[in-house]
């Protein structure tokens, strides 16, 4: 299969812009402990209002989540 110029430039955008999520992917895939909810944060607010239940675990959940697909 051969690619035109204009579809390689294309390919090495998106290669480029996929490599720019690998901070993430390091993030994500270690026990960075980044998780965790600020004290007084909007997410903290969230948690709260949302007791029992954690919308960070969501926010959490939904990263790991983009980041693996990505990978």
């Amino acid at each position: 299969m051969t690619t035109t110029t204009e579809e390689d430039q294309y390919l090495r955008r998106i290669l480029a812009l996929l490599d720019s999520a690998r901070p993430y992917e390091n993030l994500t895939q270690s026990d960075s402990k980044q998780w965790q909810v600020q004290p007084g944060s909007a997410l903290a607010g969230d948690d709260a209002n949302a007791d029992p239940y954690h919308a960070s675990h969501n926010a959490w959940t939904a990263l790991t989540v983009a980041v693996d697909h990505l990978h």
